[in-house]
């Protein structure tokens, strides 16, 4: 008995200084100090572990901080005191929703639903699993009631959006999202949601206003500031536009991906010859990837000659980390221009000083694949590929490789291969296509295009491509479909 006595007295001394301790974290929490509030937390919770409240502020101190995990271990610690517990249950939802375990967020919604059945929270992770489990129609109904019920947070409309993006109906989602965007004009992750709604939708016009938001969201991110620049250009801004691009070419040379936006900027707004001394004089400055990205456009426009040039001395050069990307587009300018002895040379010095410079991997497997040695062509492609999962080039020279090397079956998973990693690439589609028609497969490539087409309704390629299937297949409704929707298109445009 005097054990439990003293026992007794003990907790009771705890729980005092356990709500001392809560009370600071409250303070903590006020001024966003989420760490400070955590270890203020983690000492309450000793003094005194039975009480869910504490342990619900603990979590909610966690996930603020980024904690995800331990903010769900101090929710279900929660749960376990209390399981009528509301918050508990609304964050261990989301928490596995996030997460992406939807079937174990149902054990937590279901209870939530029968306590609170409008709950927001609830209903935002029943609608996040019906778009995973493509319950669409379902899911449109919990976005609906969660707009009629806090039309002011957007929660509801993002889920709304998704669910119609999902149905195939980007216009529709960006729609929604647009009116939300009036009112919230600083909420970038809207923005960004919206543009590439815009974008699926071919949206030009939408495209451009939210690109002009964005870059003044995020002044030092250059993807928005290089699509704010196309916007000034279209809007008749054109020195305005110069001003940003010429901006971010002296912020960010060493941004080949940069580099090349800007490339392709000048040949959309400027008369094809001063486009091109534009991109020359940056590719003469520029150096690495992005002087090497800037060679390969040339090169792909039909400016090889002009990269021979600029890129000579790199023949005889000492290979290294500065120079090896521009000596790997120099030895592809030399094997476009009909030179393959010296092309493949300089493509073997750049592979002896890097093994995985997929432009050399990819220049020396041409040379070998039209001298006929075919295990060297495709140890060469599968290298490069590897090396560079977005070497589209790469790719294809697989299943070219084995084409030419007598083997369909395994040509035909290679193409496979291809369009898995690049489904929404229309060159591979048509690469691929084009194996297909001559190897008298009409009906599979009209297959691979119409589900093309209609996962790219904006972009006008897509149609073509379809409509190249079905004239192949003479499916003259399927030509008819195809050349409605380019026409559509084509007046979009206007």
């Amino acid at each position: 008995m005097l054990g439990l006595a003293l026992m007794l007295a003990a907790c009771g001394q705890n729980v005092p200084k356990a709500d001392s301790l809560e009370a600071q974290s409250d303070t903590a929490m006020s001024v966003q100090a989420y760490p400070y509030a955590i270890s203020l937390l983690q000492r309450a919770v000793k003094y005194d572990s039975n009480e869910p409240r504490r342990w619900v502020k603990l979590g909610r101190a966690q996930r603020a901080a980024g904690m995800p995990a331990l903010a769900a271990m101090s929710f279900q610690h929660a749960l376990d005191l209390d399981p009528a517990n509301v918050e508990s249950l609304q964050n261990l939802a989301i928490l596995e929703v996030r997460a992406g375990r939807y079937d174990d967020a149902k054990n937590y919604v279901d209870p939530l639903m029968v306590l609170s059945p409008d709950d927001i929270a609830g209903l935002l992770a029943l609608g996040a699993i019906a778009l995973y489990q493509k319950q669409l129609p379902q899911g449109l109904v919990y976005a609906d009631k969660l707009i009629k019920i806090a039309p002011q947070s957007l929660g509801g409309y993002s889920l709304k959006a998704h669910i119609l993006d999902a149905m195939g109906r980007p216009a529709a989602a960006a729609a929604v999202l647009a009116q939300q965007a009036v009112f919230n004009p600083d909420d970038k992750e809207l923005a960004l949601q919206l543009l590439q709604l815009y974008q699926k939708a071919g949206n030009l016009q939408g495209v451009r206003d939210t690109a002009l938001t964005l870059a003044r969201l995020v002044p030092d991110d250059p993807r928005y500031q290089m699509e704010a620049a196309r916007a000034k250009f279209a809007r008749g801004d054109k020195e305005g536009a110069d001003a940003i691009v010429n901006d971010l070419i002296g912020r960010y040379p060493h941004l080949a991906e940069l580099m090349l936006a800007a490339a392709e900027y000048w040949r959309t707004t400027l008369p094809p010859d001063a486009a091109l001394a534009k991109i020359v004089d940056m590719a003469i400055h520029a150096n690495g990837r992005s002087q090497a990205g800037l060679c390969d456009l040339l090169i792909t426009t039909g400016h090889a000659a002009t990269v021979l040039t600029m890129l000579a001395p790199l023949e005889k050069a000492n290979i290294g980390t500065g120079n090896a990307e521009a000596a790997a587009s120099y030895a592809n300018a030399l094997l476009v221009t009909g030179k393959p002895d010296r092309a493949v040379a300089v493509a073997r010095n750049v592979l002896a000083f890097d093994s995985q410079v997929d432009a050399a991997l990819v220049v020396r497997a041409k040379v070998y694949l039209a001298r006929k040695r075919y295990a060297d062509a495709l140890t060469d492609a599968q290298l490069a590929a590897a090396a560079n999962g977005n070497n589209v080039e790469a790719m294809l020279l697989v299943p070219k490789i084995y084409t030419a090397w007598g083997n369909p079956t395994l040509a035909a998973n290679a193409w496979g291969d291809a369009s898995a990693r690049f489904p929404d690439d229309p060159n591979v589609l048509a690469a691929r296509m084009q194996w297909l028609l001559a190897n008298n497969q009409a009906q599979v490539a009209e297959g691979l295009a119409s589900h093309f087409a209609r996962s790219h309704p904006a972009q006008s390629i897509a149609w073509e491509l379809y409509r190249t299937a079905c004239t192949a297949t003479r499916n003259q409704p399927c030509v008819d479909e195809a050349t409605a929707e380019l026409a559509q298109l084509a007046k979009k445009r206007r």
